[in-house]
């Protein structure tokens, strides 16, 4: 199912037709933020077999809103993120153009509770601060895919994507850091994290400027990976 910005009403008397319980997969796309969020978390909390949930253009940041609105909205986005602790077959989340702060992170870590196979958070901003709280969360310990692309890395330290890659190597499989504009020192702190990184099959590092030095530092950590056959870089400037 797809939804796109519709009222919630008709969504609603969409479900009473397709039963929520029987839904594999939902992609949600709206501009009506968490006005419409609030009223459509029931409806999501119901899904109970969905194994694949995309959301796009979701804009969860309070801090933009004062007064008594500020308190209703973050009411809002908690009462929507509260219903992943009911999403029991989840595996597979990608999260495109979403703006979340700090506190919303704290409360996805803390209310997703089955492991996520797949975890996919695109064009968004992610500081350092998120990455860190996503790092520690159980349920993103078995990730076998995980894609950041169009995450702008330069701006922060990497700290947080390292320990992120620490604490999934064990199952992480394909990484995809396409765009992210990393700085060479970003990736040399990578590196040993990536080492580690058995089970990899696949990486992607397209459309990202490195030096010479760091793209052989790149290549001669991966060596020791037998299972890597597919591998994606930029040609260095050099």
């Amino acid at each position: 199912m797809k939804i796109c910005a519709f009222p919630v009403e008709i969504i609603r008397d969409v479900l009473d037709i397709f039963k929520p319980h029987y839904i594999e997969e939902l992609e949600l796309f709206t501009n009506q933020v968490l006005s419409f969020l609030r009223h459509f978390a029931p409806c999501l909390g119901h899904m109970r077999n969905l194994p694949k949930f995309h959301l796009h253009h979701i804009y969860l940041n309070s801090d933009r809103v004062v007064n008594t609105l500020a308190d209703r909205e973050k009411n809002s986005a908690s009462k929507f993120l509260a219903q992943f602790s009911k999403l029991n077959c989840l595996q597979h989340l990608s999260m495109n153009w979403i703006y979340l702060s700090t506190d919303h992170v704290k409360q996805f870590c803390r209310y997703l509770k089955t492991p996520l196979e797949s975890l996919s958070i695109t064009h968004s901003h992610l500081s350092q601060s998120l990455l860190k709280h996503l790092s520690g969360c159980q349920s993103l310990r078995q990730l076998k895919y995980l894609n950041l692309n169009d995450i702008v890395l330069s701006t922060s330290h990497p700290t947080g994507l390292q320990l992120l890659l620490k604490n999934v190597a064990d199952f992480l499989r394909t990484p995809e850091l396409q765009h992210c504009n990393p700085e060479d020192s970003h990736i040399s702190f990578l590196l040993p994290a990536l080492s580690q990184c058995f089970q990899l099959t696949r990486v992607n590092f397209y459309d990202n400027n490195f030096s010479m030095a760091v793209l052989k530092d790149l290549l001669h950590c991966k060596v020791n990976l037998n299972k890597l056959t597919v591998e994606f870089y930029t040609a260095p400037v050099e």
